[in-house]
């Protein structure tokens, strides 16, 4: 239910946002992906499907090449630790460059925090996160394919009990869509 009422809102969030959106110069856009994300657990490693919704803007008042996006995600069964990747949000900075008029090449750096379960024992943590990838704008000019490689959580000590020994990351392809 609870992912329910966060979709509700952020969808509620885009139907309002073009009337805000062109006083403050901004471009805001929607997106929904879907990931292979791997969890690599004291050299075990397990891979579950993930979703994400996420609502970001083209901070043009800055740079028409940086942008800013949340991320509102949710994994699956992890096997291999006897657990999973129950939700993750995503602060993010995207910094672009255009290679061609269809074809953007971006960075993804900021931090998340992800909620799982290892052994039935429940955590969660923020820590920095960070990708790469590539859009490619589809003739209509506000429809884009995303396609990226992203680090959502670099383990920082070997423990292979708890989330600090796990290092979280995905291939995601998401479809977004921009109000101009």
């Amino acid at each position: 239910m609870k992912k329910y009422k966060w979709f509700m809102m952020l969808w509620m969030m885009g139907v309002a946002s073009p009337a805000w959106a062109s006083q403050m110069n901004i471009d805001p856009y929607f997106a929904l992906g879907a990931s292979g994300l791997q969890a690599d657990l004291a050299g075990s490693k397990a891979t579950t499907p993930a979703f994400h919704f996420t609502a970001g803007s083209t901070l043009n008042w800055i740079s028409p090449n940086l942008g800013a996006e949340v991320r509102l995600g949710f994994g699956g069964q992890l096997s291999t630790f006897s657990g999973s990747i129950n939700g993750y949000t995503s602060y993010l900075l995207k910094p672009s460059l255009e290679l061609t008029r269809h074809l953007n090449i971006y960075a993804l750096l900021g931090v998340s925090t992800i909620s799982m379960d290892i052994a039935n024992v429940s955590y969660a943590d923020t820590s920095p996160s960070y990708g790469l990838g590539f859009s490619y704008h589809v003739p209509n000019e506000s429809f884009l394919f995303n396609t990226e490689l992203m680090q959502y959580r670099k383990n920082s000590d070997q423990s292979a009990i708890s989330i600090s020994g796990v290092s979280i990351y995905g291939i995601t392809a998401s479809f977004e869509f921009y109000y101009y």
